[in-house]
């Protein structure tokens, strides 16, 4: 049996998609989904030793929802998430900022890869930055994530005022 999706592009208008990067900041985000393929079904995977991870590493590829926010609501992020020991403070403070950890949760073996289906859905702060190359166009990246208390907690202590 073959599905069918039949269209008249008659009365469609075309779409424009925005790449530009949205401006540096603190934003809310949502855990939108993950992959461990990119999106032509390729494996995330390091092809050439060019960096600091040994050639062959396997990623997560994390796709990050900007929430709440008037002129970017609605904007995506993407992140790759190396599964390699050099990496598990980033895996930490995703896993950290997501707020669905119990107390000792994650002090405890944790097969990280098990676990990420839990994050999805849980929003969190994410300080995004502007990150320019030679060989790409300028793109947004994660300096780092915040659970959303957290960064208010911080927000009152330097102005002086309690949450």
């Amino acid at each position: 049996m073959t599905d069918e999706f039949v269209v008249n592009f008659d009365d469609v208008e075309d779409t424009e998609f925005d790449n530009t990067p949205v401006p540096p900041g603190w934003y809310r985000v949502m855990v939108d989904s993950y992959s461990e393929e990119y999106g032509n079904g390729n494996e995330i995977v390091i092809k050439r030793k060019d960096g600091k991870l040994p050639e062959g590493t396997k990623g997560t590829s994390w796709a990050f929802k900007i929430v709440d926010d008037d002129k970017h609501d609605g904007r995506m992020i993407w992140a790759t998430y190396w599964h390699h020991g050099k990496t598990v403070g980033f895996w930490k403070t995703l896993y950290k900022a997501s707020g669905v950890f119990v107390d000792g949760e994650l002090a405890e073996d944790m097969d990280l890869l098990n676990e990420r289906e839990r994050v999805v859905g849980a929003e969190m702060w994410a300080q995004l930055k502007v990150t320019k190359s030679k060989d790409y166009e300028p793109k947004n990246d994660i300096r780092t994530l915040k659970h959303l208390d957290e960064r208010k907690a911080k927000a009152a202590a330097s102005t002086g005022l309690m949450p």
